[in-house]
This record gives C-alpha cells, sequence and structure tokens, in this order.
C-alpha cells in the first residue's frame, strides 16, 4: 500500500474511532524505512466530534494541542450511545 493510501486509511480509521468512542484520540505512527516497512508518519489529535486538531508531517516531529475533557462529557450527553450497553450479556 503506497504511503498516500495508508495515510488516507489512518485519517478515516482514527475519525471513525473518536466519534464513536466519544473520546479525543492521540495517534503517534514512525516515520521512513526499517527493513521493506515504509511508515509515513502523520501522527494526530483528533477530538470527540472527529474534529482533526493538529497532525504531523511525515518527518519526525513533536504536536502539541489542547484537549477539553469536558467536551468528552457534552458529546456523551448529547449523543447518549453508552446508555444501551449490555455489559451483563458479555461477561465471563
Amino acid at each position: 500500500m503506497a504511503a498516500s493510501a495508508a495515510a488516507a486509511l489512518a485519517h478515516a480509521l482514527l475519525t471513525a474511532r473518536a466519534i464513536e468512542n466519544q473520546m479525543y484520540v492521540i495517534a503517534c505512527n514512525a516515520t521512513g524505512r526499517t527493513g521493506d516497512d515504509h511508515f509515513f508518519g502523520h501522527l494526530a489529535i483528533i477530538d470527540p466530534w472527529g474534529e482533526w486538531i493538529a497532525e504531523g508531517g511525515e518527518s519526525e516531529e513533536i504536536i502539541t494541542g489542547c484537549i477539553d475533557l469536558a467536551l468528552v462529557q457534552q458529546v456523551r450527553q448529547r449523543i447518549p450511545v453508552f446508555k444501551d450497553r449490555r455489559p451483563e450479556l458479555y461477561e465471563l
């Protein structure tokens, strides 16, 4: 898979994880080559609505961003997906 295709796939999946779990996602990735493996970087911070707060590029770097933990509660109150959980059905 080309680096650009892998980056696009990672972008979609990370956005989905943030939205479906209603939480911030902080993702890291290596960059460069190790043997036959190519790593494309693009570390990221994504909020519970799926908005990208910060994203790195293809070189080594550190990104920063501000997260608001109150936003997690606001999202979860507005769309209460976790209230329908039934953990008693899948406990061992």
